[in-house]
């Protein structure tokens, strides 16, 4: 009776010093690269609540990955934030390289959370870097080429698409080396940088005869590129006509930021050619996809926030790479009374002249975001008087009735008017003296949008008296 027990009492110490992974999850992770559906069979039919502290890192870990390669979206990020914590304090780089990925991918496609995903992507890059893993890094720098491609870095654009070409030659991935040749030439034709953007497609057309067709599928979904980027070089050759060709097929692209950049080019084409109908067309298209206030402000906003991790991982970098020098320093201080004492009467008097430092940029700093925030609120109210000023401006083109339009709104359509046809406006000012604001839209009627006095009264919804009254008023405010 007691050798069972013995033998019993030893597999059980065995197996707690060596571990124990449950079956299913190790059969989700055999699954999980060619089958990711029937891994989320298999995960469906986990408890998660009987799990191991390690097994439901692991869990949270394949499920993120699933919910990425199967296209779905998660309620949360919960479950990939449990195993970050837990591959923090236990897990090693490659886990934990891949956890702080999947969290960024799951963040950014499923959630639109794009800083926070950028964060996530910028810890997984220094993980990568330093455990040398090429594969996780050729992930994370093709998804950093991405996030600011959206934001318009173009500095960082070229510097991720240079290290998702250096990692893609080390995996000899020719697809990958493919796409990041096409990621190059556009960042570089972004940046007007003709000559190098060609050289780089040279290259990807010479490496793209190397490559099996079916392995292009992924590359020719993101094609419509390269024709904008020739496009560039054809205009800078002064082949205006090629040059527009190439551009409409940009047109296509379902990004909004690729049609914009084509639109923008074609009107800038049909001018050389002097197509001014077709440039006017293109360029009221293209007012269409602005929405540049927000776009500016995410734009900086992920800008300034990578320069700021950037910054703070070469500090710690530099901190761990010099703290060697802590034990001699401490040596010193401990064999040196009279040095210690010295010592901190220099450093109280470091710290007092800090402080003060401190403070006064404390100070600079509260003043800079009271700015700021005045001018955002300034912004604000210049967009919104805008928008208001276009809508009755439209409403006025379409000759419909503006009688019910409050005082404010008057305001802002002649606003509005006064940015759109600044010469005209200049021109009212110079001729006329103190104007009332009924009397300046009366103007926008008559001279801009050619109302006859019957339009005109329809209009205000007054009688045709009143306009000709109105109209004589105005008369007798020339200069």
């Amino acid at each position: 009776m007691k050798k069972p027990l013995i033998i019993l009492t030893i597999m059980l110490v065995v197996t707690g010093c060596t571990g124990w992974q449950n079956p299913l999850i190790k059969q989700a992770w055999q699954e999980i690269d060619d089958k990711p559906e029937a891994a989320r069979t298999i995960l469906a039919k986990v408890h998660y609540n009987s799990l191991s502290e390690s097994d439901k890192a692991e869990y949270g870990l394949l499920s993120a990955i699933v919910d990425y390669e199967t296209s779905r979206k998660p309620e949360n990020d919960s479950l990939i934030s449990v195993s970050i914590t837990y591959y923090n304090q236990h897990g090693d780089d490659w886990h934990r390289g891949r956890a702080y990925f999947y969290r960024g991918a799951v963040r950014m496609f499923k959630f639109g959370n794009i800083p926070e995903a950028v964060g996530d992507f910028k810890v997984a890059e220094t993980i990568a870097e330093k455990s040398n893993d090429e594969e996780l890094k050729s992930r994370v720098y093709e998804r950093l080429f991405y996030a600011n491609f959206y934001i318009g870095s173009n500095t960082s654009v070229i510097k991720y698409a240079r290290k998702l070409l250096n990692s893609s030659t080390h995996l000899n991935d020719s697809t990958m080396m493919l796409k990041s040749m096409l990621m190059c030439a556009t960042a570089h034709a972004d940046m007007d940088r003709m000559d190098s953007a060609y050289a780089y497609i040279k290259k990807g057309i010479k490496l793209k005869k190397d490559v099996d067709w079916f392995q292009l599928v992924d590359v020719d979904a993101n094609g419509i590129r390269w024709y904008l980027t020739m496009a560039y070089i054809r205009k800078a050759q002064g082949q205006y006509d090629s040059a527009i060709e190439l551009a409409k097929v940009g047109m296509t692209d379902i990004d909004q930021k690729t049609r914009m950049k084509s639109m923008q080019l074609l009107a800038e084409l049909y001018e050389q050619t002097g197509d001014k109908k077709q440039a006017e067309e293109t360029k009221m298209q293209l007012k269409e996809y602005e929405d540049s206030m927000k776009y500016v402000k995410l734009g900086m906003q992920m800008i300034d926030w990578q320069n700021t991790f950037d910054e703070r991982q070469q500090t710690q970098e530099f901190y761990r790479q010099t703290a060697w020098m802590q034990g001699v320093i401490t040596m010193i201080v401990i064999l040196a009374a009279l040095a210690i004492g010295i010592g901190l009467w220099l450093h109280r008097r470091k710290v007092r002249r800090l402080s003060h430092q401190l403070d006064e940029d404390a100070q600079s700093t509260n003043e800079l975001r009271s700015k700021m925030g005045l001018l955002e609120n300034r912004m604000e109210r210049i967009s919104n008087t805008l928008l208001i000023g276009t809508q009755m401006y439209n409403q006025l083109q379409q000759r419909q009735c503006i009688a019910e339009a409050t005082a404010k709104e008057q305001q802002c359509l002649v606003d509005y008017f006064s940015q759109l046809r600044p010469k005209r406006w200049q021109e009212w000012k110079r001729k006329y003296s103190s104007l009332s604001t009924a009397q300046y839209i009366f103007l926008i009627m008559q001279d801009d949008l050619h109302y006859d006095d019957e339009a005109i009264a329809n209009a205000l919804n007054v009688k045709r008296t009143s306009v000709r009254s109105m109209r004589s008023r105005i008369k007798s405010r020339e200069r």
